[in-house]
């Protein structure tokens, strides 16, 4: 009997969750061998049939929220209304992009309840941004784990600083999640942290380079300027002005603020 997944995926309400309903409604029909009923390019071998893009209608149909089938009752076929939703609820503008940018670097681990939803917060809003095309590298997302931190978090981050540790979004990850499963308290787990990535990691010419360092220092100045930003303290151009006074920032993770893909 085949398993029926659809009460899983979550109803789609709007520009609010759409970035989520399409992604598990795509999976679903990656499930069900549909998918490319939803592809305005398909696969070469694809061979279409009425009964089954009938089929995957449908199935987009009962993931939406009641309230959105006024504007769906009319298309024909999944393509149509998959393209349908997607042209009123896929906002990749310019202003969505500033609006999940603020929100990336004013990310505060002491704000969330737990780090494993600080974690999920951040990461969640770099692939956000990612999807509407803005550019911002996988070091970029690493560095913003470890800035967002509180200040008891200093020894950690400066023994990776000095490491030569490859900063990436999963390294970063998956060792800010490991230490709150810890049972040890966060200056230890620290301590401890860097002593492992002592031993792991070789210095390079002795030591880290200087434009890591001064990236570092970029990256906490962002998050200062993103924090007077959020409570009223300075305008949108002083917010840009900061970004590309960051050149180091800007070099090594392909970073500016004030440019609009």
């Amino acid at each position: 009997m085949a398993v029926n997944y659809i009460p899983s995926i979550p109803k789609l309400k709007g520009r609010e969750n759409y970035d989520e309903w399409s992604f598990a409604v795509e999976n679903l029909l990656v499930l069900d061998n549909l998918v490319n009923y939803i592809k305005s390019e398909p696969e070469a071998n694809f061979q279409a049939n009425a009964s089954d893009d009938a089929k995957t209608k449908a199935k987009l149909v009962l993931t939406i929220d009641p309230g959105l089938y006024v504007h769906i009752k009319e298309t024909k076929t999944s393509l149509e209304l998959w393209t349908k939703l997607r042209s009123m609820f896929d906002d990749s503008g310019f202003s969505r992009k500033i609006t999940l940018l603020r929100h990336l670097i004013s990310l505060r681990q002491e704000n969330c309840d737990s780090m494993t939803s600080y974690v999920t917060q951040l990461v969640e809003t770099a692939q956000r941004l990612k999807n509407t095309g803005f550019t911002i590298t996988e070091e970029w997302v690493g560095s913003l784990l470890l800035a967002g931190l509180p200040e008891k978090f200093s020894p950690m981050i400066m023994a990776i600083e000095h490491s030569g540790l490859q900063i990436t979004t999963d390294a970063i990850k998956s060792k800010l999640i490991d230490m709150e499963v810890s049972k040890n308290d966060v200056d230890s787990s620290g301590a401890a942290f860097a002593a492992n990535n002592f031993k792991k990691q070789k210095f390079k010419n002795g030591a880290m380079s200087s434009s890591r360092v001064t990236v570092f220092s970029e990256i906490r100045h962002l998050v200062l300027v993103a924090t007077k930003y959020a409570t009223g303290g300075i305008c949108d151009r002083d917010l840009f002005s900061a970004s590309h006074k960051c050149s180091n920032a800007q070099a090594l993770f392909g970073f500016t603020l004030g440019e609009s893909k």
